[in-house]
């Protein structure tokens, strides 16, 4: 069986991995948070910054602000095309994927999150 990087074709240089965090900002999958707060589930969770793109339905972020410090909490969104067979299972779903990407600046301070059009 081809592995994952094999299969995609990564550059050589290229790592991979479920999670990565730079400038004290963690980047996930998101797998084990769902439903529409799930950004903020996992945020919470890591106690840190944190950007998912797991839940497909959801696009956005909060700023999430304590007495001791403030993180965000981002949800990118995906980059399918939903009307592609390899997604046909959600044909049905009441929600549709939110197409989008976002970018986190700053050194990690802040973000922003572009929904972009069917």
């Amino acid at each position: 069986m081809k592995s994952f990087r094999n299969l995609w074709n990564f550059p050589i240089g290229w790592q991979d991995d479920f999670t990565f965090e730079i400038d004290g900002v963690r980047y996930m999958h998101g797998t084990g948070f769902s439903g529409q707060n799930a950004h903020i589930k996992a945020a919470e969770a890591n106690r840190q910054s944190t950007v998912i793109g797991h839940t497909h339905s959801t696009l956005g972020g909060v700023y999430l602000v304590s007495e001791r410090d403030r993180i965000f909490a981002v949800n990118t969104g995906c980059g399918i095309d939903r009307h592609e067979y390899a997604f046909q299972y959600g044909r049905d779903f009441p929600k549709k994927p939110a197409l989008g990407c976002s970018v986190v600046t700053d050194r990690g301070l802040f973000w922003q999150t572009f929904a972009m059009n069917l």
